[in-house]
């Protein structure tokens, strides 16, 4: 028993991997780990991930406006749960799912507006836990510890000119880590409380926005059309009060968060299909908790550690916050390679992140296109549907010299209304 409480304290000093500083202030924190493999594998930001991982939304809800600019229906979720810390245990398992549903109304009508909803699931299953008694080893019962977070996100994106979405998340968390207080507490070790998220993403489309206002042709000159979109996304997750596992003095806060990026993406089409892209982003994440020296602690209003210019702008970290940063190649919408780094100065860690995407269906799609198929019934159908597998991996620096974890999810999305033709 002993053993294994132990290994669960182990679990929460390392579960914001990077995050070190938030585990004497704040409770669930399950809520930090990241599930998007897509995200993942550029240093765990999300601002080139939120228009094609409907798991983006867990930690952007505005993520899901984008989504839903081009998809009606779209489903990411993991084959299997992954082994979390595996060096410590194998039953620490990390599971997450998606759906997502969205409405263009630009394919009825002219309103530039897309709306979304969503419902999300996280869990993490901290095994089977024996509990024995002072005088014998023997186990003399057992009990299953987990934390688990479903989510229903509602988004509303607008594209004129500029694109920029708003997204809220209501969310309702459950922590069971034991079915008994510690010694002669008359509660136990479960709890649940309710929260919220809310985010903010903008995009300029600069090539788009040249030809609406005039200063560009209106329409491409040749076959090969351009993008370059910068961009910037904002949120604040786990907004709520305290939770509290014995008494209401003892609460403990859970982790609020205050995540501020910027990204860029760019790349060239030829008659629709993507011949190569580009996608950078950056992100700096701030904990809004305050603790003091007797225990107690606050929210705080702000986000007195992260300077925007400095941070967000510059790319320097400083202590308190932590930084994320990556890129990803796009090689015709077929192939994905995508790398990274995370950042936290005050808990002395860094890490490095890879991972790779594979549209399977994309080259039946092009080939569609080049022999002059896409208008046949089986051509429009390829045209709408994405079947994908998403892997990431990440691994600490020499100081932080443990097993690499692995994330794999698969997407499935459908563009466009069914409908239309």
């Amino acid at each position: 028993m002993k053993k294994r409480i132990a290994g669960i304290l182990i679990f929460l000093s390392l579960i914001g991997i990077g995050q070190a500083f938030a585990v004497s202030e704040a409770a669930v924190l399950f809520l930090l780990i990241s599930p998007s493999p897509q995200a993942n594998g550029m240093g765990q930001s999300y601002g080139a991930a939120s228009a094609a991982s409907p798991m983006a939304a867990i930690m952007n809800p505005a993520a899901l406006g984008f989504f839903a600019q081009k998809n009606f229906i779209g489903q990411e979720y993991y084959p299997e749960a992954i082994v979390w810390l595996p060096f410590l245990t194998d039953d620490l398992t990390y599971d997450a799912q998606t759906t997502a549903v969205g409405i263009n109304l630009r394919q009825f009508s002219r309103i530039p507006v897309s709306i979304g909803i969503a419902r999300s699931k996280v869990a993490l299953d901290l095994g089977t836990v024996y509990q024995t008694s002072e005088s014998s080893p023997e186990p003399q019962g057992s009990f299953m510890s987990y934390e688990n977070c479903e989510g229903t996100t509602l988004a509303l994106a607008v594209d004129y000119y500029i694109r920029a979405s708003f997204g809220i998340t209501w969310k309702h968390i459950d922590s069971h880590l034991a079915p008994f207080g510690a010694g002669i507490e008359p509660s136990d070790g479960r709890a649940s409380i309710d929260a919220k998220d809310w985010g903010l993403m903008l995009q300029l489309p600069l090539i788009e926005i040249g030809r609406a206002s005039g200063l560009l042709a209106r329409e491409p000159v040749s076959p090969f059309n351009f993008w370059i979109d910068p961009g910037f996304y904002y949120s604040k997750t786990n907004i709520g009060g305290k939770i509290s596992y014995i008494e209401a003095a003892q609460a403990d806060p859970i982790p609020r968060s205050l995540s501020i990026g910027l990204n860029l993406q760019a790349g060239v089409r030829y008659r629709g299909l993507t011949l190569a892209g580009f996608s950078w982003s950056r992100e700096v994440d701030d904990m809004l908790i305050e603790r003091y020296p007797d225990g107690t602690s606050r929210y705080l209003s702000g986000a007195p550690d992260l300077r925007f210019y400095d941070n967000v702008v510059l790319g320097k970290a400083n202590p308190g916050t932590i930084r994320r940063r990556g890129h990803e190649f796009n090689f015709g919408d077929i192939y994905f390679l995508r790398s990274g780094t995370y950042e936290d100065i005050e808990g002395k860690t860094s890490a490095g992140t890879s991972g790779y995407g594979i549209n399977f269906l994309q080259p039946l799609r092009i080939a569609a296109v080049f022999l002059d198929l896409d208008r046949t019934w089986w051509g429009r159908i390829l045209s709408r549907i994405s079947f994908e597998k998403h892997h990431a991996e990440s691994e600490m620096d020499d100081q932080y010299p443990f097993a690499i974890t692995e994330y794999d999810s698969y997407i499935f999305r459908l563009s466009g209304f069914p409908i239309l033709n």
